[in-house]
């Protein structure tokens, strides 16, 4: 246990300094920890003790760790236990840390994981619930990165979709308990949380994150939604970089309205929700800026589209042009020239899957000299064309640091 450790009667956390696992020992447990204050517990399912493994926030390196706040339908309420004999859940979240780990999220050379789980980070043996439980949305303000792990025995029974990609992640990822996430009210307040609280110390988190998903979520002022499932752990595949729950989506879901384990908890939930609620704005569709004698944009401006699309710089004849940002729904961002309404010029488009491109475009596709970086670090440099990869160019391998000269045609890497 933390050192510091305070006695029951000061064992809650302050919002402005709540209580992280450090990963590592997180993963030496073995098991999901327990916090809590009664040395004779032992947990029917586990049949482990209670082992207070987190430590307030201000005791990390604020400048080499990403903070994972990790919301999840526990698989056994009924037990009082988020996990099951087989330690399910705790694999998926170390199998997820692990992998986030082989990207390149922050800039310090070696950098590492704190997790915010309420299992391990509340006090489980209160008879009430405790401070940081009424204030989580504090707590999930000051976190980079929002997890869901989904035990999901059922995989195989469903498949990703496969046409167009993802309209809906949140109804198109049909693990059960993903599903079932969505109709409780402590889920749904954590997701809306995630996507609407402000982001603490911004400037300072910004500085110390590499270009990719996290930072861009951060940089739009919320946190990218990242799913793992039992799916995902068999196949051997990434966790998914789910954009934050769009606010033109937020409509859809009242926590006030979704079950709960404990009715008792409806009160806490509904008083989350309105804290949350002051940081959350509805989206309002329009124009504000410069205009020209016939009222059409012109000069610097601002436009909000009723799918939450937002523009804001440089516009002429009522059109994008210049320099200017638009910042997607979806959680994609470009930043750089535009061109009667497509972008034309120099520009960084950062995909909310951590995918980032910088370089030319041409009549809205990348077209010429530009690099373009996988969100695991992978990186292709070269020439583009009618929006991918053609010509000659560079591989250069994250893992290995291993640099290859190639030809690339419509994206795809010659002799491969």
């Amino acid at each position: 246990a933390y050192r510091g450790e305070p006695s029951q009667q000061s064992m809650h956390t302050v919002p402005q300094d709540p209580w992280f696992v450090p990963f590592s020992t997180f993963k030496a447990y073995g098991a999901i920890p327990r916090r809590g204050h009664d040395d004779a517990f032992s947990h029917p399912v586990t049949g482990l003790g209670n082992e207070s493994l987190c430590r307030p926030k201000s005791t990390f390196d604020q400048a080499s760790t990403l903070f994972v706040f990790v919301s999840h339908r526990w698989i056994s309420p009924s037990d009082k236990h988020p996990d099951d004999s087989e330690a399910s859940k705790f694999k998926l979240i170390v199998d997820a840390i692990e992998k986030l780990l082989q990207y390149k999220h922050m800039k310090a050379d070696t950098w590492g994981v704190a997790l915010w789980l309420d299992f391990s980070c509340v006090d489980q043996d209160d008879a009430e619930l405790p401070p940081e439980v009424s204030t989580l949305h504090e707590v999930i303000g000051q976190c980079d990165v929002f997890l869901s792990p989904v035990h999901d025995p059922g995989h195989a029974l469903w498949a990703y979709p496969v046409s167009n990609g993802w309209a809906d992640e949140h109804a198109e990822y049909r693990a059960v308990a993903f599903q079932e996430y969505w109709t409780r009210a402590w889920c749904v307040v954590e997701a809306i949380s995630a996507a609407s609280m402000p982001v603490m110390s911004l400037k300072e988190r910004l500085g110390v994150l590499e270009e990719g998903a996290v930072r861009t979520s951060l940089m739009c002022g919320r946190r990218v939604h990242v799913v793992y499932g039992t799916k995902e752990r068999v196949r051997g595949l990434a966790p998914w970089f789910f954009p934050p729950l769009r606010k033109e989506r937020i409509a859809k879901y009242d926590p006030s309205k979704m079950l709960v384990t404990n009715e008792s908890d409806r009160k806490t939930v509904d008083r989350i929700w309105w804290g949350v609620r002051k940081h959350y704005r509805e989206v309002k569709p329009g124009y504000t800026g410069d205009k020209d004698v016939y009222g059409e944009p012109e000069g610097r401006g601002k436009a909000v589209g009723a799918n939450g699309d937002t523009y804001e710089g440089f516009w002429r004849d009522g059109k994008k042009q210049g320099v200017g940002t638009l910042i997607f729904a979806s959680g994609d961002v470009y930043e750089g020239e535009w061109k009667a309404d497509v972008k034309h010029g120099k520009g960084i488009f950062r995909y909310a899957s951590g995918d980032v491109y910088i370089g030319q475009y041409v009549d809205d596709k990348e077209q010429g000299k530009g690099k373009f970086k996988f969100a695991n670090g992978d990186v292709i440099e070269g020439e583009f064309s009618d929006g991918s990869a053609h010509g000659m160019g560079t591989m250069t391998y994250a893992k290995s640091g291993k640099v290859e000269q190639a030809r690339f045609e419509h994206g795809r890497m010659l002799g491969q």
